[in-house]
């Protein structure tokens, strides 16, 4: 078989297509643009993943809600949605990878 692969390295600085993938979480945008994804491991069978919707054309994401994933063997896996949060609930690693690649997270501000 030949080693040979089309594909070309990309550097450590480089995030392709506004999104990335560390060992901890990865960000990528979603819903053809108007929306980016963060998802991390905050714990064995657990995944978080916070979603944000990207209101402006200069990429500024607002945060939606998280979604807690619970996945288990020896019973039924079980999925949290919760839409009071806040930046704080959200990794600050994952947050500055997100400002790197060019977007800009923020919090719904309600008018009440």
């Amino acid at each position: 078989m030949s080693a040979a692969h089309n594909t070309r390295q990309v550097a450590d600085t480089e995030l392709p297509g506004g999104g990335f993938s560390v060992p901890f979480g990865n960000g990528e945008q979603c819903h053809n643009g108007s929306g980016y994804r963060l998802t991390w491991h905050p714990a064995r069978g657990r995944i978080k993943i916070a979603f944000f919707r990207v209101a402006t054309d200069d990429r500024v994401a607002l945060l939606q809600h998280i979604r807690t994933i619970t996945i288990s063997q020896r019973q039924a896996s079980d999925c949290q949605l919760d839409d009071v949060v806040s930046l704080d609930d959200v990794p600050t690693e994952l947050l500055a990878l997100m400002k790197a690649a060019g977007y800009t997270p923020a919090e719904e501000v309600s008018a009440e």
